[in-house]
């Protein structure tokens, strides 16, 4: 008899995909039913982003569409818990509140694991409490990075990494763009309005390529339409591109010439993981990383890729790359073959299983 396995999904977050769904075809080839649970309707978050392209409508809506969610998502939760116990293992992916755990725990009989990839625990997302209660009061924890692992297994000794996959696989199938002009150089950076504060942190050293390079453009992929919390450049073009699917994330980083991402020295960027730097590797984009957290784990500075600390250091980083094509492609080519040989799905989902599913 198949396995059961519940992934409850509570917030339509990259972890939905990226930590879930992105191993469904390997669950389902090992012979696991596996269910897809959202906390949430999947329509009406569509339209939730729709509206965000008008500020007004979205100050509007905010309030009205919040709320059918919140009563959608009590509606969806009290109707599983007639089911719930027929599944042999329950996932909860990220942001979990206690609550709903102890309120669903009694009717489960399978194991439960917690799944995360971000600094939870800090005030402004489920806070200290909140998230030493579900780490504590759950059979599993997986997280991305030896940083979280650290914090987490204090309260629940049964905690293991599963690395997030870039997804290597997809972006080998897919082919650059050829550009009309062949001079132009884009420095890429992909995310969401969420995170779009960190090039705050690059700032200077943005504004210096940007006055010294005409052929430079930033591409940020993910911006939304709120651009209040974008960085105004003063010297550097910028494109934004609101948002972006699965298929539109391989076609953006592929055509990128160079990818970054910086961070802050703070809890929240040691829990992000490497994610963004490991999709440019996949796609063979070399990659300028700040020299913080897990980034030093994953790239070897110079050869598949580049760390910065300070401004000097990303300036003159960014220019190697910008004025050797040769060195892009050598370093996006090892990049790739990092990636490909650590990060695949196939690895990543082995981890999850020999750590998880063989044990329940």
């Amino acid at each position: 008899m198949k396995k059961k396995i519940l992934y409850m999904i509570f917030l339509p977050l990259p972890s939905a995909f990226v930590r879930a769904t992105v191993f469904k075809e390997l669950l389902e080839a090992d012979q696991y039913e596996v269910t897809y649970y959202y906390n949430y309707s999947v329509l009406l978050n569509k339209f939730q982003d729709f509206v965000k392209r008008s500020k007004f409508v979205q100050n509007l809506l905010n309030l009205p569409l919040r709320g059918a969610q919140k009563i959608i998502g009590y509606l969806k939760l009290k109707a599983l818990r007639k089911d719930i116990g027929k599944y042999d293992a329950v996932v909860l992916i990220k942001v979990v509140r206690a609550k709903w755990l102890a309120s669903l725990k009694p009717k489960i009989k399978g194991k439960i694991l917690y799944d995360f990839d971000d600094a939870v625990w800090l005030p402004y997302m489920l806070g200290k409490s909140e998230f030493e209660r579900v780490v504590g009061s759950v059979d599993y924890v997986s997280t991305d990075n030896q940083y979280l692992k650290s914090v987490a297994e204090i309260q629940n000794v049964n905690t293991f990494i599963v690395n997030g996959p870039c997804q290597v696989e997809l972006f080998d199938t897919y082919q650059p763009e050829k550009r009309a002009d062949g001079n132009t150089v884009v420095i890429g950076w992909i995310g969401s309005p969420a995170t779009i504060f960190y090039l705050y942190a690059i700032y200077d050293a943005l504004e210096e390529i940007g006055a010294k390079y005409d052929n430079v453009i930033l591409r940020l992929v993910g911006t939304g339409y709120d651009t209040d919390s974008i960085p105004k450049f003063e010297r550097l073009r910028v494109e934004m591109i609101p948002l972006y699917d699965q298929a539109e994330m391989v076609r953006h980083v592929k055509n990128f010439d160079i990818g970054i991402f910086s961070l802050f020295k703070n809890s929240l960027s040691l829990g992000r993981g490497t994610l963004k730097a490991t999709i440019y590797m996949a796609a063979r984009v070399p990659a300028v990383c700040s020299s913080f957290g897990d980034n030093t784990r994953i790239i070897i500075d110079g050869e598949n890729g580049f760390l910065a600390n300070s401004t000097q250091e990303w300036v003159s980083k960014l220019e190697c790359l910008i004025n050797d094509p040769t060195l892009r492609k050598n370093m996006g080519s090892a990049g790739h073959d990092w990636v490909n040989t650590n990060l695949s799905i196939k690895g990543c989902y082995q981890q999850l299983k020999s750590n998880f599913l063989d044990i329940i």
